[in-house]
């Protein structure tokens, strides 16, 4: 359920999940996905690339189909795991706690296994 990948160009490990997990679904190379995100923080008022309100203005424009996982009192949240469980076919971004990765096929694709964060939202890619 957990493969390691990291598509940033130097294989360096720092904070770029949103850039890679994003360069991952949409099958655009990093480097195009980081300029795009740098240049929306102009438009979004941002100050940094990985910021909520940036990178959700890039999500949206893409016209994924956005998922939701409340939590629910009674109920085990959705997590990386059980979302892999679940959904066995397709790519999708997923927001967790504090992370974004990309799953494909029921695998996550990441530079660590994330899989027990909860999952809040997801989009799938078309």
């Amino acid at each position: 359920m957990f493969s390691y990948l990291n598509l940033h160009p130097q294989q360096k490990k720092v904070r770029d999940c949103v850039k890679r997990a994003i360069s991952f679904v949409s099958e655009l190379p990093y480097e195009q996905i980081a300029k795009e995100l740098n240049e929306l923080k102009k438009e979004t008022k941002s100050k940094v690339f990985n910021d909520n309100k940036n990178w959700k203005e890039y999500v949206s424009r893409k016209g994924w189909e956005k998922l939701s996982f409340p939590s629910e009192k009674g109920k085990v949240r959705m997590n990386g795991e059980r979302f892999c469980e679940q959904f066995t076919k397709g790519t999708y971004l997923l927001r967790m706690a504090g992370h974004l990765t990309a799953v494909k096929d029921g695998v996550i694709y990441d530079t660590w296994d994330c899989s027990q964060k909860c999952v809040y939202l997801a989009w799938k890619i078309k």
